[in-house]
């Protein structure tokens, strides 16, 4: 019994060790990221930033397709989407032989 509850304290304060020195890096490396991010930020506005036209007519086309999905994900559906696709003779008329 004694020698159960010893292999089960060793796995806890194994695991416990894990953790710690998981979270100590993760903690590490948020630190880190955030400094690089604010640098990165900092840099990006105190600089002389040139755009080109087709960086902006490639931004507006993705941010307009960006629109477009979100708004139909986030449209108030009720009945669903029904798309009617038949023939209903308003196409071109056969013709005789």
């Amino acid at each position: 019994m004694n020698e159960m509850m010893n292999t089960v304290n060793e796995g806890f304060t194994t695991a416990k060790t894990a953790i710690d020195s998981g979270l100590v890096t993760a903690r590490g490396a948020f630190d880190t990221g955030i400094t690089a991010a604010k640098g990165n930020v900092f840099n990006f506005f105190n600089s002389e930033r040139i755009t080109t036209r087709k960086n902006l007519l490639t931004f507006g086309a993705i941010v307009f397709m960006l629109g477009i999905i979100l708004g139909f994900v986030f449209s108030p559906v009720k009945k669903g989407f029904y798309f009617n696709i038949s023939n209903n003779g308003n196409g071109p008329e056969a013709e005789e032989e």
